[in-house]
């Protein structure tokens, strides 16, 4: 770490996003997650997943600054991780840290701001938060058929598809979920075990149920902000903020409560020697 920022820093957090407004968006967040009289005033990122992880297995000095290695949930959430948090290693608990930004009170709060004219209540009624996230279902499955894919034929478009395929106007179609899930599945028949395939499928759906919220395995960053930036002005709401903007201010504004394992994972390693 350069030596200029450890002024600055009563933690150093190494992550995997290098653009700029990542690295504002994991400010905005984890200053609000450390402990009192402690600040963040600069995140270094080191590379892909994989680059974090091995920067964190090099790391092997007990002493030293505080420091923490954080790498996002991403698909392996479902498929089966081969990381897991440890000492000064951090894995979110939900896709990627644009996750942290899908919050009720923080999008009603920043479409508010965005539309001054309107009552709170007004805004939030337009927009229909419960009725958004009720619109968004299938991405449920989308998600297990896309894990159980990456698990037996990881060369196969999943993520990267985005969410144009899945579209019907401004909201994901069912039909269109399920066109995919089953046409999916019987490519994979062609060349996996279906059986195990089956058992594949059970465990994602358990580790569906396990998580805190079942958004939390579905991409924020490809899928969810995407469709929120689309229903916005469809519901006559304005939105002048950019995205990056927005974004940042959603860390800004995010509740934390259901983070409670970041949280912790901070306090511990600036309490590490």
């Amino acid at each position: 770490m350069p030596i200029f920022f450890q002024r600055w820093n009563d933690l150093d957090v190494y992550v995997e996003d290098s653009a700029a407004h990542c690295r504002n968006l994991y400010k905005a967040l984890l200053s609000r997650a450390l402990p009192d009289g402690s600040r963040i005033e600069e995140i270094f990122p080191i590379g892909d997943r994989r680059a974090v992880v091995d920067a964190w297995k090099k790391d092997r000095s007990r002493k030293g600054r505080p420091r923490l290695y954080i790498v996002d949930g991403d698909i392996y959430l479902l498929s089966g991780d081969y990381v897991r948090c440890s000492k000064r290693l951090f894995v979110h608990s939900l896709y990627a840290v644009e996750n942290y930004l899908v919050c009720k009170d923080a999008i009603l709060e920043l479409l508010e701001e965005e539309n001054p004219e309107l009552d709170a209540a007004e805004g939030a009624r337009s927009f229909g938060y419960e009725d958004w996230i009720s619109e968004l279902e299938p991405l449920q499955d989308l998600f297990a058929i896309f894990s159980v894919s990456f698990m037996f034929r990881p060369e196969l478009a999943t993520i990267n598809l985005g969410m144009g395929p899945f579209l019907n106007e401004d909201r994901i179609s069912r039909a269109k979920v399920d066109a995919f899930y089953d046409t999916r599945w019987q490519l994979l028949c062609k060349t996996a075990d279906v059986v195990a395939m089956k058992v594949a499928l059970q465990e994602v759906r358990r580790r569906q149920a396990s998580l805190g919220w079942w958004l939390d395995c579905v991409s924020a960053k490809d899928f969810i902000l995407p469709l929120f930036r689309m229903r916005v002005p469809k519901k006559g709401l304005r939105m002048n903020a950019r995205k990056f903007g927005q974004e940042l201010r959603l860390g800004k504004l995010a509740k934390l409560d259901r983070h409670n394992d970041l949280i912790a994972s901070m306090h511990r390693a600036c309490s590490l020697e």
